[in-house]
Formats: structure tokens, C-alpha cells, sequence
């Protein structure tokens, strides 16, 4: 029977989408071999930014063999990883102006009567992420942590570790000439809302590896 050679078959498997689970459970010694992942909670002033963070923490832990991810409250499972977002309390604080750029030239006529002004053009996202590892969570435990006043909690025996971190990304808008139907607008609001959706697509990925570098190696 013919048999690709071990590379080839690598290379053949990674090419059709398959993920190799190549690294051992970093909590093995802490005897947790399941660990429950659920939605993280959003205490930011940003709508519809804990799905991906849940995501991109559930694809990195589903890499490390010897341990089963699940979502939902971890009631069958050895350790519970929490997930809450949070923001400064103002919008200006949260989405930060970087550069402005000014409507003359190109896209004064855009403006029509309109005198020439400021627009924002790079704005740069901040969030902070706070990650907490507990072993075995009652259902009291979880549901102060995720409450209002959970930050008052600095420790407990069942929590193994509690960070936060912050993350903070930079985007460029979409400023163009509105001449048109076929022109995208001097301040297209829809492809902006997609460049933030897409700007914490990234900070997701950006903060999983981070916890993976700084946090999970150390293990």
C-alpha cells in the first residue's frame, strides 16, 4: 500500500484545515484536564465585543492536547476560565481620535456650502481584558466575579490566577470623495462600523497571544 512520506502527510492535512494539538496541557500538574470557557462578559461601553475575545481564548486552549474545552457555567468540569471586558467610561476615552484630517482640497467639494473642518481619521480602541483561572467555582463564586463589584475580589483559594491586561489597537477610517453614487462618501459610517468590527477581531487574537506568551508558558 503506497504511504506519503510523514512531511507530506503533514503538510497535506495542515493544507486542508486541520490543527495539530502538538502542546501538552499547561494545567496538567494542577490536575485540571477539562476546562470550561464561557461567553466572556462585556462591561465595556462597545457592544458585541466579548464574541470574539470567547472565541479567540476557545480556539487557543482547544490547541493544548490533554485538555477538553467546553463553554457554559464548567458544572462538570475541573476549572472555569472567566473572561470580562471592560472600557474607560467615556466614548472618547474608549475610541480615541488620533489624527484629524482636514476637508480642503480633494474633499472640499464634497462639502458643498459647508466650510472646511476636522475629521477624524486614525482612531486607536482601548480595552482591558481580566482573565480568571478558578478550579472548581461554586455558583456563588461565578456570579460575583461577573457582578458589578467581582473587582473588589483580589483572591480566593479556588481562584489560580487573576490578570488583567490591557489592550489597545489602532485603525484607519474611511475618508473619501462624495462626488457620486459610486463614491464612498466623505464619512462612510458603515465602513467605519466594519473597520471596528474588524479592529476587535484583531485586539481578540492580539490579546490571546499575549496570554499565551506571558501567562500560559509560565506554567
Amino acid at each position: 500500500m503506497f504511504r506519503l512520506p510523514l512531511f507530506l502527510l503533514l503538510l497535506t492535512l495542515g493544507c486542508s484545515g486541520y490543527r495539530f494539538r502538538s502542546q501538552s496541557n499547561p494545567f496538567d500538574y494542577l490536575e485540571i484536564k477539562s476546562l470550561a470557557i464561557p461567553m466572556f462578559v462585556n462591561r465595556s461601553i462597545m457592544s458585541s465585543v466579548n464574541g470574539p475575545f470567547t472565541a479567540e481564548y476557545s480556539l487557543l486552549f482547544s490547541e493544548y492536547s490533554g485538555l477538553k474545552i467546553s463553554n457554559g457555567d464548567g458544572k462538570n468540569s475541573d476549572a472555569v476560565l472567566l473572561g470580562i471586558i471592560s472600557s474607560p467610561q467615556y466614548k472618547r476615552e474608549t475610541l480615541t481620535i488620533i489624527t484629524e484630517k482636514f476637508t480642503s482640497g480633494v474633499l472640499q467639494p464634497s462639502m458643498g456650502v459647508r466650510n472646511p473642518l476636522y475629521l477624524p481619521f486614525n482612531k486607536q480602541v482601548n480595552l482591558m481584558v481580566r482573565l480568571i483561572l478558578i478550579k472548581k467555582p461554586s455558583k456563588e463564586l461565578l456570579e460575583i466575579l461577573t457582578s458589578e463589584n467581582g473587582e473588589l475580589i483580589k483572591s480566593h483559594p479556588k481562584i489560580i490566577f487573576d490578570r488583567t491586561m490591557d489592550v489597545k489597537l489602532s485603525f484607519t477610517g474611511s475618508l473619501d470623495i462624495n462626488e457620486n453614487v459610486d463614491d464612498g462618501g466623505v464619512l462612510n459610517f458603515t465602513k467605519n462600523h466594519s473597520f471596528i468590527t474588524a479592529t476587535i477581531k484583531r485586539m481578540a487574537r492580539i490579546s490571546a497571544n499575549r496570554f499565551k506568551e506571558e501567562m500560559i508558558n509560565a506554567f
